[in-house]
């Protein structure tokens, strides 16, 4: 009896190990992975850490902005996978469209905020790739900090970013659970107080955990760069908002405009901890803007069929040139590609509407065809990476 209760614990055990690894093979083998991220400070440097782990490429978009050369991208890379990282707002749900459109399996790991979606990302990673936060550098930064942000990349290496602010000391609660780190260091910056920096160091040392700092101080070259980081993502705005009639957005980016005339004006004074701060400001306000102009430009298309057919339509052109590259026939296509324009010239929406659907049903045939032919490596031999 004793003999046949070890023999079933045994066999229980073997099996349930079995199905674990069976589990991770198939999450981890054969499959081509690409991460989409906005150029969100936040989320790209969460993008790429966790690309530098599965070994896998990243395709970055502007925050907020769709643009068909994004997919293009992602087609030229034949993956069988997309993981988003942000919300809809962060990566429009366009590209959402196009991979669905393709055949191309995708997610979206995103919380509410940069904050939630940095945990969302390593929740979800370690689901489905277990064990893959073993024996990282794990820093703490505030999520809003552009200086501190950047020392995580400078790091290199199998860094994990942890975002925290004023009350989200609890973001580190990962650390010791999700996370198994080598070492975490907590980058002291203007944007994180010492009291914040005690508090998480307190609750990462419940765990058993050693904790060291790094300092970043907002210095004449920190405090010039993110101006002129600013300041590109501020002409960017201005660009998205156009001739578009939006209140709330030009209001906004005249305030973000002031704020970057006071960036200057602190740096031309020598206070270069001010001028990074209002920096910081106009970019977040910059960002609303671009927002907010997005959700307009995205109202008048859906109320424009002509207007919406020929946005399709040069989404669809771009795609069908980026498989053209990887010297795939799109003869057919292209075809039916000029004959929905045509039909679209001569007012007919209703066939062009028609044609781009059996432009799309060959896309798709052509893409998951092409991908076929392809063999990927596993995750950690350079699965989906390509320079």
């Amino acid at each position: 009896m004793e003999f046949r209760k070890i023999w079933s614990w045994m066999f229980i055990f073997i099996l349930v190990m079995s199905l674990v690894s069976t589990g991770r093979v198939a999450a981890e083998q054969g499959i081509s992975i690409v991460i989409l991220v906005s150029n969100n400070e936040a989320d790209s440097v969460v993008a790429e850490s966790l690309a530098n782990l599965l070994n896998v490429s990243v395709v970055v978009t502007p925050w907020g902005i769709y643009n068909p050369n994004i997919t293009a991208e992602i087609v030229e890379r034949m993956p069988d996978k997309v993981i988003i990282i942000g919300g809809p707002v962060a990566v429009p749900v366009e590209y959402e469209q196009d991979l669905n459109n393709l055949g191309i399996s995708y997610e979206r790991w995103y919380g509410a905020n940069r904050y939630s979606t940095n945990i969302k990302v390593i929740e979800k990673a370690e689901e489905e790739f277990p064990g893959i936060f073993r024996d990282v550098d794990v820093f703490v930064v505030n999520g809003r900090d552009v200086g501190a942000i950047q020392a995580v990349k400078k790091a290199g290496g199998r860094v994990v970013p942890i975002f925290v602010d004023y009350g989200l000391e609890n973001q580190t609660e990962v650390i010791g659970h999700l996370i198994t780190p080598g070492r975490v260091v907590i980058v002291r910056s203007p944007l994180l107080s010492l009291n914040l920096m005690l508090n998480i160091q307190e609750i990462v040392e419940r765990n058993g955990i050693h904790v060291s700092e790094e300092q970043v101080e907002a210095g004449r070259n920190l405090s010039w760069s993110t101006i002129a980081g600013t300041e590109a993502l501020l002409k960017l705005a201005k660009t998205t908002l156009d001739d578009l009639k939006v209140p709330g957005a030009r209001n906004m980016l005249e305030l973000a405009t002031r704020e970057l005339e006071k960036a200057k004006t602190e740096y031309a004074r020598g206070n270069y901890e001010a001028a990074y701060r209002y920096s910081i400001y106009a970019r977040t306000h910059a960002n609303v803007v671009i927002l907010l102009a997005g959700k307009e430009r995205n109202r008048i298309l859906h109320g424009l069929p002509k207007v919406a057919l020929e946005h399709d339509i040069l989404r669809l052109e771009v795609q069908v040139n980026a498989l053209s590259r990887s010297g795939i026939d799109v003869s057919d296509v292209q075809n039916l590609l000029a004959q929905a324009k045509a039909a679209l010239q001569a007012g007919d929406l209703d066939s062009a509407l028609e044609i781009l659907r059996a432009v799309k049903e060959k896309l798709r045939a052509l893409f998951i065809n092409e991908k076929g032919k392809i063999r990927h490596e596993p995750v950690g031999h350079g699965r989906g990476r390509r320079p």
